[in-house]
């Protein structure tokens, strides 16, 4: 019995990822945050001295799930997403 084909997924973009957020690279590596290209292809990055990609970096952000929609990079609006507990980009919770 042949077995269904594999979802095309793009690397590092997990099928249930519900944001997606561009970054303005040459903006960061102006900055002096570092990237690099893993073994599987995916960009990543350290951060900053504090492990944190600044929001400064990001040139839009997309809700995927469970519709695609733009959201606010303003500051001024704060979504059910953005209430929660922060995390660093090394996953450590942000004390508050």
């Amino acid at each position: 019995m042949p077995q269904a084909p594999a979802p095309v997924v793009s690397a590092g973009m997990r099928p249930n990822c519900e944001v997606a957020v561009f970054i303005n690279g040459p903006l960061a590596l102006a900055d002096g945050i570092p990237f690099f290209r893993s073994a599987n292809g995916v960009i990543l990055t350290p951060g900053n001295a504090d492990g944190f990609l600044l929001p400064k970096y990001f040139k839009e952000a997309l809700q995927l799930r469970p519709t695609r929609k733009p959201l606010s990079l303003s500051g001024n609006e704060e979504t059910e997403c953005q209430s929660g507990p922060k995390h660093s980009s090394r996953g450590r919770m942000i004390q508050q």
